[in-house]
Parts: C-alpha cells; structure tokens; sequence
C-alpha cells in the first residue's frame, strides 16, 4: 500500500503547486491610499530611483531630512497637541493632505476647513505634506496654484496672490478666520469692538499678508498716515517664488538653509549666525551683510538703527505701553475690562468710537508685527510704520 500511495500524494501535490503557479485569482478590492500606503505608487517606480545604497547626489533626501530636523517644521509645529480638525490642516502631514486632496478650499469660520477631520495618529509637518513623490514619481509640490490669503481686516477684501514655488507655504503662512471680531477700519462714536478672547489676533501665520503690506488687510493702517513697503514685496527675484528664494537657499553649513528654512541660526558654539545666501543674489543685495544691523531704506524710520535691531527694541516699548494702560497682561495676553485678568465673555475688553478704534489697532498692530516673527525683515518699511504709528497712539494719555 505504501508504494502505492506515495507517489499518488506527489502527484497531487505538484496539480496543486501547479495550480497556484499557472492561474490567478479574482482582482481585490482597490489598496488603501490613506497617508499610511503613502497614497499609492506610480505606475513602474521603483525604490532604487530614490532609495539608493550610494552617495545621493541628485535629490539629497538625506541631507533634506537632516534640514527637516532643524526646522520648525519638525520641533515646532505642535502636531501632538494640535490635532483637532480646525488645527491639523496646518500642524499636521495627515491634515495638510486633506486639504491638499480637496484643493486647498477657501477657510469657513468657525471649522476653518470643512475638508480636515481629527488626527488620532498625527506626524508633524515633513516630507508628504508638500510633496508626493511615490504617485508623482518625483518630488515637484504638491501644488504652485495661487492663493487666497483671508483678510482679518473687515472691509478689507481677501487677498489673492501667486508667488509660484511658495504658494504651498502661504496655504498655512496666513491668517486664521477663527478669531472673532475681526479688526475695523472705522468706527462711529456709539460704535463699539467688543473682544471676548485673551487671544485676539489671526493666528500666528501673517506672514503672506506682512509680505503684501501696505493696503492689502494685514496691518491696521492709522487714519492720516502715509505707508510704503520694503523693496522686498516688489523684488522679482522674490515675488517669483516668495518664501523659498531666501528660506530654503543652500545652506552655508547643516544648521541653515534649505528644508531648515532657517536663515537666522545658532552655530555649533551657540552664537547667533545668519545664512545671507539669499540676500546676495543677483539683483538683491551686494557684499557682505550684517542682518541685525542692516539699515538699507528704512534709515529715515529708524534714526539709523538697523531695521531687525528697531523692530525688536520698540515692539517692546509698544507692549510695554499697552501693559501700562491695562491692556495687555503680563503673560502677553488681552486684558478684559477689569485691566487684570484675561479677556472673556464675561470680562470683555470693550473700545468704543474713534478714539478707541486707534487703541484697538495698536494693540492689532502688535500682535500682527510680533506673530510675523521676522523682525521687520519680511517688509520693514511697513513694519515699522505700523510700529511708529501704534506707539505713537499708545502715548496719547
């Protein structure tokens, strides 16, 4: 018996193994192209085309994650804590990519954007939010369409602006329309702007409109008051592509430039550098350059001090001034109406008529210079006017 069923058993076996090799089965069900499965793989790519064992001398992916690493981006971004749907779309890779998916949708007050749900897995801003490379099949962004920056400004119209390569950036380097009332630009003398928040102001992303500057919404401009901007908004080199022509230059060393976005950085001994690549292109600036110091255009503005060092200096002095009316607390936040704790629905910061629109838009002012976080640097002229003519309010008695 056994001689007989042996070879029977082979038999079936290589039918079987056969079966398997020469036949395939039915199609399954579409793969998941979730930010998990990397939204899927161009057709014929192939890992090698990045991935390679040797030196990387054509996209750089790894020096491009060590800049990553530096950045904000990466450190920065708070994507653990800001995770929610009215906060991933900017602070997370997940929640960019749903609006990127949906083609960056206009924002609607109070979700800001429908299109972006919760992130119970959230990573910080990296690689795929502004690229796909494995369904593109190479690492152009994801978007260089125009875009329309919100105007905090009531009666301001939104703003709509295309500087080519960083237009992915001014997706979220904008405003926010969660911040309620919006700023006026005239007030009657009943009329009133009465603020319920401790963090009255458009976000921390006015970068786009800083930029654009004078009559375009972003700063609050004083009745009576000439404002001009700095080269910077006007420059081709510049409004070409925006942030990147300065933010992500080659770097002078690993700690700058590039996917660091840095230009201001420390070095490895701790003092402050700057990497000037940027300002030293063709058209631009010309020699050696001292960014703190750099006076250029605005040296009527500032009695000689340089544009970046007066920026600092005086933002200080216009809180120091809101401070001293009991506006702003010692934690940097609105005051209500009491003058010593943080503004809210029951202690309301209330500015009522004329007078008190200019009030109102000195303390606009300040948050709008400070949450630019450059200094002046992205438009100094109109930075420093705003900041002159803020001060100036605040010294009235």
């Amino acid at each position: 018996m056994k001689k007989i069923f042996i070879p029977f058993y082979l038999l079936i076996a290589a039918l079987l193994l056969t079966g398997l090799l020469g036949c395939e089965g039915p199609a399954g069900p579409p793969g998941d192209t979730t930010i998990a499965n990397l939204e899927g793989f161009k057709e014929g790519i192939k890992c090698g085309d990045c991935h390679n064992p040797d030196t990387d001398t054509v996209n750089y992916v790894w020096a491009k994650k060590y800049q990553w690493e530096k950045s904000k981006h990466f450190y920065g971004g708070t994507f653990a804590d800001r995770n929610t749907a009215p906060c991933a779309g900017c602070h997370t890779t997940e929640g960019f990519i749903q609006r990127a998916r949906a083609n960056f949708p206009a924002q609607v007050a109070p979700t800001v954007w429908s299109v972006v749900t919760k992130q119970t897995n959230p990573t910080p801003v990296g690689c795929f939010a502004c690229h796909s490379p494995h369904s593109n099949g190479d690492f152009r962004r994801r978007t260089e369409a125009s875009v329309v920056l919100w105007s905090p400004m009531e009666g301001i119209s939104d703003q709509t602006i295309d500087f080519g390569k960083g237009n992915i950036c001014l997706n979220c380097h904008q405003p926010r329309s969660s911040y309620t009332p919006r700023m006026k630009t005239s007030m009657g003398a009943t009329d009133t702007l009465k603020i319920t928040s401790s963090r009255w102001y458009p976000h921390y992303g006015v970068q786009g409109l800083m930029f654009l500057g004078s009559g375009k919404g972003g700063g609050f401009e004083f009745p009576g008051k000439t404002y001009e901007n700095s080269s910077h908004s006007s420059q081709t080199g510049i409004t070409q592509n925006g942030c990147p022509t300065c933010h992500m230059v080659d770097p002078t060393a690993g700690l700058n430039g590039g996917h660091s976005n840095l230009i201001g950085y420390l070095t490895a001994s701790g003092t402050e550098a700057f990497n000037t690549n940027g300002c030293l292109q063709a058209g631009c600036h010309t020699g050696t350059m001292d960014v703190e110091k750099y006076i250029g255009a605005s040296s009527s503005l500032t009695g000689g001090m340089g544009a970046y060092e007066y920026v600092h200096a005086y933002l200080d002095t216009l809180g120091t001034l809101l401070a001293d009316k009991g506006i702003l607390n010692s934690s940097g936040l609105v005051n209500g109406n009491n003058g010593t704790s943080n503004a809210s629905s029951s202690n309301p910061r209330t500015f009522v008529g004329p007078d008190g629109l200019l009030k109102a838009g000195a303390l606009y002012n300040y948050f709008f210079i400070e949450h630019d976080l450059s200094g002046g640097i992205h438009n100094s002229k109109y930075a420093i006017q705003l900041l002159n003519n803020s001060i100036e309010e605040m010294r009235k008695p």
